[in-house]
C-alpha cells in the first residue's frame, strides 16, 4: 500500500530533526563551495527577469502586509549594527577606556582628539551610529582617531574638563599622553 502524503511529510520532518546538525553543515557546506556559482546564477536571473521578481515581491508585501516586510528589515538592520558595534567595542578593548565600564548598551565610539564635532559637520550623517562604526572598520580599527568611552565619560569629558572617574584628562589618556 503506497503512503499518504501526511505520512511521508510527517517521516521527512521525523528524519530532518534527528539529523538537523548533519543536515545544517552539509548545506552550509555546500554553499559555501558553490557560492560565487550560486550569487552569480541569481544576479543573473534578477536581471533578465527583473519585472517578474519585482511583481512577486510586491505581490508578497501586499499578501503580508507592508509593515510585517518593514519591520522584518528593521529587525534584521538592528541585529546588523548591534554585531557592528559590538565588533569595535571588542576592536578596542571591550570596556571603557577611562572606567572600564564593560556593558555594551553604555559604550560608544570616542573621536580621540576632539575632532568629532568637525567630523559630524565634514561627514554628515555618516559620521554617526552605525555609518561611523562602519567607517572605523573600514579604515581597520585605527587607535590614533578612534576609541571607546562609556556615555557617563564621554558627556563629562565633553567640554575638556578631566573625567570625575579619574581626574585626568580623558583625552590625554586616550592618546597616551601623560596628564
Amino acid at each position: 500500500m503506497p503512503r499518504k502524503p501526511r505520512d511521508r511529510k510527517k517521516e521527512s520532518r521525523t528524519y530532518y530533526l534527528a539529523n538537523k546538525e548533519v543536515i545544517i553543515k552539509r548545506v552550509t557546506d555546500r554553499y559555501a563551495e558553490k557560492r560565487e556559482e550560486i550569487l552569480s546564477k541569481n544576479r543573473k536571473d534578477y536581471a533578465e527577469n527583473k519585472e517578474e521578481f519585482m511583481a512577486k515581491m510586491n505581490a508578497y508585501r501586499d499578501k503580508v502586509g507592508k509593515a510585517t516586510v518593514l519591520a522584518w528589515a528593521r529587525k534584521g538592520n538592528q541585529t546588523y549594527k548591534q554585531k557592528l558595534k559590538a565588533e569595535v567595542i571588542a576592536a578596542y578593548g571591550g570596556a571603557c577606556q577611562c572606567c572600564g565600564e564593560t556593558i555594551p548598551e553604555f559604550l560608544s565610539a570616542e573621536h580621540v582628539g576632539r575632532w568629532g564635532a568637525r567630523h559630524r559637520r565634514e561627514e554628515g550623517w555618516k559620521a554617526r551610529g552605525a555609518s561611523l562604526y562602519m567607517r572605523i572598520k573600514q579604515l581597520g580599527f585605527p587607535k590614533d582617531k578612534f576609541g571607546v568611552l562609556c556615555m557617563n565619560c564621554q558627556m563629562a569629558t565633553k567640554d575638556g574638563k578631566p573625567c570625575p572617574h579619574t581626574k585626568v584628562d580623558v583625552q590625554s589618556a586616550l592618546m597616551g599622553v601623560a596628564c
